[in-house]
């Protein structure tokens, strides 16, 4: 049953995205930055996901953003701020992006687009795992604790420290701005894991219509 399941949503996904594709042709310089990455080593970001991530910044415009585990995501967050910022010349977000990979790290600095390398916080934190009711976590060491009201998570790579999930947000649950969504690149389990312990603090679990992805909210 479980695979009759996951081969729909394989499908489904592919319909999905070939509708969403259409929305491209709105964002040139988002497609223009798709085409420059195509080729990169790091794991490329589907197109689905591309196009939520960046209507996300535009339409949210967050003034305190997180990404955990950075890539072609993070110039397309960038590249958004970019973008808001040439119809409100004051928005100054802060974003912040960490690796876990001193050698990814670098190579994603060696990638980055140079002229929007200076909107974001880019740096490698230590990960380790943490017990939890439920089984182990892996999480980062010395996240900031700040009002982000946009969080990404792609990261950590959960699977390197024997775990099912991460549980970075439930670190940073308290210092969360009282609006925010995070936005989890797949990891399901995670999702779900974390949704279970903060939906008493007015979180709502649901999924992107196009991309499919995992998105907590609190409105």
């Amino acid at each position: 049953m479980n695979s009759i399941r996951s081969t729909l949503i394989v499908y489904l996904r592919r319909i999905l995205r070939a509708i969403y594709a259409l929305r491209l042709r709105r964002y040139p310089t988002l497609r223009a930055m798709l085409e420059r990455f195509s080729g990169s080593k790091s794991a490329a970001v589907d197109l689905a996901d591309a196009i939520a991530l960046y209507e996300y910044v535009i339409e949210r415009k967050p003034a305190c953003i997180l990404e955990l585990g950075p890539g072609t995501s993070t110039n397309i967050i960038c590249q958004a701020i970019v973008d808001i910022q040439k119809g409100n010349p004051n928005y100054s977000p802060r974003f912040l992006s960490y690796e876990e990979n001193p050698e990814w790290l670098r190579y994603h600095e060696e990638t980055f687009v140079p002229e929007l390398r200076k909107h974001v916080e880019l740096g490698a934190l230590d990960t380790s795992m943490k017990k939890l009711d439920g089984g182990w976590a892996a999480h980062y060491l010395g996240l900031p604790m700040l009002p982000y009201d946009f969080v990404f998570i792609d990261g950590p790579d959960f699977l390197r420290h024997g775990c099912q999930w991460s549980c970075d947000v439930l670190d940073l649950a308290d210092a969360l701005a009282e609006k925010v969504l995070i936005v989890f690149d797949g990891r399901e389990h995670t999702a779900r894991e974390v949704w279970s312990r903060l939906k008493a603090k007015n979180f709502s679990l649901r999924r992107h219509k196009f991309s499919l992805c995992y998105e907590l909210k609190r409105d």
